[in-house]
């Protein structure tokens, strides 16, 4: 009885003990190989940058701050405010904690506390969403809410233009529509 005891409790310890020894190497590994991040070619504050398609503005984009790296053709911003087009009309404002702008596409992402206002007073809120410059499309796999009047959506993923006139929720569509009678509540097809 004794001997069927300590060979498991030797067992057990040999493989806590490979284990820890698995962990500290797979930990020391990575640390020492990776690289410091790229520091930026300039920086910037107040910045404004302004895009355009066949003469027309596409995007107006404004940041406290911005540190541009030129090898990889990417401009960072802090507390990004981005003014939509179409044609020469104004659509929609968009505000986030930070902004990326891809040089070589022209496309954005923006992240933490995404909100597009449009024109019409729809609002659409979301953590992540990116501007496709080819497409003149907004879209995000995050989830998403939407207000138009006292009538709310909610999803996970969208696109849509950026005035919000023309939306596609993917998945777990829900919504809350409000007359001045009653108050229905329809889930989506994804839901």
């Amino acid at each position: 009885m004794i001997g069927r005891r300590v060979v498991p409790g030797v067992a057990l310890g040999l493989l806590v003990a490979l284990a820890v020894a698995g962990c500290r190497e797979s930990n020391e590994g990575p640390m020492a190989t990776e690289a410091a991040p790229p520091a930026p070619s300039e920086g910037m504050r107040g910045i404004s940058l302004q895009n355009f398609h066949v003469g027309d503005t596409r995007w107006v984009l404004q940041a406290d701050t911005a540190s541009v790296f030129r090898e990889r053709k990417r401009v960072e911003a802090d507390w990004v405010s981005i003014d939509f087009f179409d044609g020469e009309e104004h659509v929609s404002t968009m505000t986030a904690d930070r902004g990326i702008l891809l040089q070589n596409t022209d496309d954005l992402e923006a992240r933490g506390n995404v909100r597009v206002v449009a024109d019409d007073g729809a609002v659409l809120k979301t953590e992540v969403l990116f501007w496709s410059h080819g497409r003149s499309r907004i879209h995000t796999d995050e989830f998403v809410e939407i207000t138009r009047d006292e009538n709310v959506l909610t999803g996970i993923g969208l696109e849509a233009d950026p005035g919000l006139d023309r939306i596609d929720l993917k998945q777990e569509v829900h919504g809350t529509v409000r007359s001045t009678e009653s108050v229905t509540e329809a889930p989506g097809a994804g839901g």
